[in-house]
């Protein structure tokens, strides 16, 4: 029998023949390459009614984009005139087609910008150039500056203004009405000490106005058809402003939701008369409270606040307009059996409308009979639970309450059911659109066991709301009537605020008001920084009364005074919803992301755009480089390498995640020598962008277990978000998928 090597050596010697004379196999296609760099990728991202076509032709046939699509770019073309793009969908030769130029926007890595709130700094202007923006700043030239605003804000422009449009006065909700605002390019500059970076934006609302008639740019642009309509994931249109001086009387009439007001003609007023009932102002109040041995007399005290509550809604009219909810925690049932439950929602808001569905609901809810195991409860259940379960579609106020008199069992904590850190059940609620306050129960037993000084500091962080403040009041000793009095003046607020919503007309911003006459009679001067909003007018149909304006504690002053602050936002953002006005579809402006009056204000949130499908990868690849670590399977050099990897792809190219780091079976881009090429221009880095081999070995062990446990906090953050699937965007409409969308915040990413 001949042997294997006798008959393999044949075998082989025809495979090699055959190999050596048939044609060789075309090696992929790779992307072009960006200008100096050797592994970066050129890409671009669709905007609103990009038509993707089979030949760089006009005539040809066209398959709609969905909106904001990120491709490779392949190859570009000059075709009769016009500028074509050859894309695809990735890096490994999958060309779709081509797309002409002028509907794509140059994507040189994945962050984008969001308007924060305009709740205690001025709205962001927005500049024709880098060197007018970089003047102003040098200068720091307070009196030009407010001239430049008032203009900006009154839409007094001259056509030479170095202004080309101003944020819009309400919030705009990036889950009703999408925008993107990538970063084109950075400067870093100094304001008044404060590190602050001059940004070159693109501004691209997901349904755009002809561009041909409202692009205002800092640079020529070529001409563009009008894209088709996408639909929205939402019906409500964002807030708008006036048309540039520019635009015509046409156009102002055509105009549509976006996300940054052209500068030109005044505002127009709020609405004066009350919207639709279908379409009015609603608030959602949900109350979190700590159901254990001790809490019976609070649980007690509650009851009788809520029926007041009802008693008063029902006196006004409001019974339709605030809804309540209820939910109750505890601690660990499987440590103690009688403790029965860790969270239950005893009422939800669409059974809380009505003071008889409320009650019928909640008369079962009573304290527990046995103590739980240890003094700390787990309240994340219970504030995690009401943001899941509840329906907070419809309600433009929401509201969650937590009352307790321990502190919580947060990510780290063995006992803590939801895993997540304090910062990130914070951003949840923020996702949501929700605002949580704390009443913290200062008892003679939390003092004995020391507990109030950190229960206060997490609480404290828990209910920060940007550009406010924090919501958190602490009831000395515990007092009942001293809680019950607290509860009753900010559901009173709430109330008041909701009859209000559309009889309060704005105030005027830190520059109207220095430049506006002296008024008849006098009136408090708003802070510059965050102006406090005026006491609302009397509504024409009774509604609860207001609190008295000074109370006698600071405490609940300073705390009234945020409710005012956050009660106004809120309604400025319903008020301002249908405000008519054109709004430049796409244009390029460089902003400054500091407040130029207090720098140390920010103004913009910075976020990467994640497909559903992304985060579940980021969340499994970091998962997997923490198991690694932990496991000793990591060198400190290779666990910050894979991290450093990790968020550096994320910020460039999420669609990368996957195959960025040696967990997932790929290259480590680091030891590829490449990772400098994706954090160098890079307008913002972190902490672990910062970190060195050198720093983390100079750190004690405490301060590395803390860094670890704020990556597995994130990692719990992004199954909690992957979750909520009423957040995700899907840009062509439909249900949400893996193609699904979410700006996260760059703070909760690696």
């Amino acid at each position: 029998m001949p042997s294997t090597r006798a008959f393999l050596i044949p075998v082989l010697g025809l495979l090699l023949a055959i190999s050596a004379s048939a044609p060789a196999a075309p090696a992929l296609r790779k992307p072009l390459l960006m200008a100096g760099k050797q592994t970066l990728y050129q890409r671009a991202l669709a905007r609103p009614g990009a038509g993707l076509h089979a030949s760089p032709d006009a005539a040809s046939a066209a398959r709609e984009v969905v909106p904001f699509s990120a491709f490779y770019v392949y190859a570009r073309r000059q075709v009769n005139g016009g500028d074509w793009v050859e894309v695809g969908s990735d890096s490994h030769g999958k060309v779709r087609g081509w797309i002409p130029a002028s509907d794509l926007i140059d994507w040189k890595q994945a962050l984008t910008v969001a308007f924060r709130d305009p709740v205690g700094h001025d709205r962001v202007l927005l500049f024709r150039d880098r060197d007018s923006l970089r003047s102003l700043v040098s200068g720091r030239d307070l009196g030009a500056y407010e001239r430049l605003y008032r203009q900006a804000d009154s839409g007094d422009l001259a056509q030479d203004s170095p202004i080309i449009g101003i944020q819009p006065r309400g919030h705009l909700d990036l889950r009703e009405d999408f925008y993107l605002v990538p970063i084109q390019e950075h400067a870093e500059v100094f304001l008044a000490g404060e590190k602050a970076l001059m940004l070159q934006v693109t501004t691209v609302p997901l349904r755009e106005t002809p561009r041909a008639e409202t692009r205002v740019a800092a640079a020529p642009e070529p001409a563009a058809k009008e894209p088709a309509p996408v639909p929205a994931p939402a019906p409500a249109p964002a807030p708008a402003l006036a048309p540039t001086p520019a635009a015509s009387a046409p156009a102002a009439q055509a105009a549509g939701p976006g996300p940054v007001a052209a500068a030109a003609s005044a505002v127009p007023p709020p609405p004066a008369s009350p919207a639709p009932k279908a379409d009015a102002y609603r608030a959602g109040l949900v109350f979190v409270i700590d159901a254990t041995l001790s809490m019976g007399p609070y649980i007690d005290r509650t009851r009788e606040v809520v029926r007041k509550v009802y008693d008063a809604l029902k006196a006004a009219g409001l019974t339709q307009r605030v809804s309540l909810g209820l939910v109750a925690y505890r601690d660990d049932p499987a440590a103690v059996p009688g403790v029965e439950y860790l969270s239950r929602t005893f009422v939800n808001l669409d059974q809380g409308t009505t003071a008889e569905s409320f009650f019928a609901h909640v008369d079962s809810l009573k304290p527990s009979s046995v103590s739980t195991r240890a003094f700390r409860e787990d309240s994340f259940a219970g504030i995690k639970r009401a943001l899941e379960e509840m329906k907070w579609d419809g309600f433009q106020g929401r509201y969650v309450v937590l009352i307790t008199d321990a502190g919580p069992r947060p990510g780290r904590d063995p006992l803590g059911s939801t895993h997540l850190e304090t910062d990130a059940l914070r951003q949840l609620a923020l996702d949501k659109g929700v605002s949580l306050w704390v009443l913290h129960l200062l008892t003679p037993e939390g003092e004995k066991l020391k507990d109030h000084a950190s229960a206060a500091a997490q609480y404290r962080r828990l209910s920060d709301y940007p550009g406010i403040g924090d919501f958190y009041y602490g009831v000395k000793m515990g007092d009942v009537v001293d809680y019950g009095r607290v509860l009753e003046t900010l559901t009173t607020q709430i109330s008041h605020q909701v009859a209000a919503a559309e009889r309060v007309p704005e105030p005027p911003t830190p520059v109207q008001a220095a430049a506006a006459p002296a008024p008849a009679q006098p009136a408090p001067a708003p802070s510059p920084a965050a102006p406090r909003p005026p006491q609302a007018p009397a509504p024409a149909q009774a509604a609860p009364a207001a609190t008295a304006p000074a109370p006698a504690d600071p405490q609940l002053a300073a705390l009234q005074e945020k409710v005012e602050k956050l009660g106004y936002a809120l309604r400025m953002r319903y008020l301002q919803r249908d405000t008519g006005g054109q709004v430049p579809a796409v244009f390029n402006a460089w902003l400054l992301d500091r407040d130029f009056r207090n720098p140390e204000r920010a103004t913009l949130d910075v976020r990467v755009l994640l497909t559903r499908d992304q985060l579940s990868d980021l969340h499994q690849v970091l998962k997997q480089v923490l198991e690694r670590a932990e496991e000793g399977l990591l060198s400190p050099r290779g666990f910050i390498d894979d991290l450093q990897s990790l968020a550096a792809t994320l910020s460039r190219d999420p669609a990368r995640v996957g195959g960025s780091t040696q967990a997932a079976g790929a290259d480590n881009l680091a030891d590829l020598g490449y990772m400098r090429e994706y954090i160098e221009d890079l307008p913002y880095t972190g902490e672990v962008m910062d970190l060195s081999l050198e720093g983390w070995e100079d750190w004690p062990a405490k301060r590395q277990l803390e860094f670890l446990h704020r990556l597995e906090n994130k990692i719990a953050y992004y199954q909690a978000l992957h979750d909520h699937t009423d957040l995700w965007i899907s840009l062509g409409g439909g249900p949400v998928t893996g193609d699904s969308v979410f700006p996260v915040p760059l703070e909760m990413l690696p």
